[in-house]
């Protein structure tokens, strides 16, 4: 199953979407946040965020579309990896995205999203 990580410009509405869903205990999302205590601490710097990721076979989700793919691509011509990424747009709706995350996470293996930048719903 997949775990997420979910970047601190996710701490929102999406968090607390996954929160009540998970409450309910089915499909629970494996979902933890930058800036928990188990995670990294707020305003880290995305090559230590998808280092973390590595470590911790977390795929990462965040809005960053101008910066974070790039960090991505570094690590692979450093002969790096990184779990995958799943950058959001803006106008995401939460739920379609909660959707999308269960749906990866009980239907696909980890290996189908490493080293990949996906634009999702």
């Amino acid at each position: 199953m997949l775990k997420y990580l979910l970047d601190e410009n996710q701490r929102g509405l999406l968090w607390h979407v996954i929160q009540r869903h998970n409450a309910r205990g089915l499909d629970i999302v494996d979902v933890i946040r930058v800036g928990d205590p188990v995670a990294l601490p707020l305003r880290s710097k995305d090559p230590d965020i998808l280092q973390w990721c590595e470590e911790n076979d977390r795929i990462l989700i965040t809005f960053d579309k101008q910066t974070m793919p790039d960090f991505a691509l570094a690590r692979l011509k450093a002969g790096q990896h990184h779990p995958g990424i799943f950058v959001l747009r803006r106008d995401n709706l939460p739920i379609e995205t909660l959707d999308f995350l269960v749906l990866a996470a009980y239907a696909s293996e980890p290996e189908e999203w490493r080293d990949g930048v996906r634009y999702i719903p």
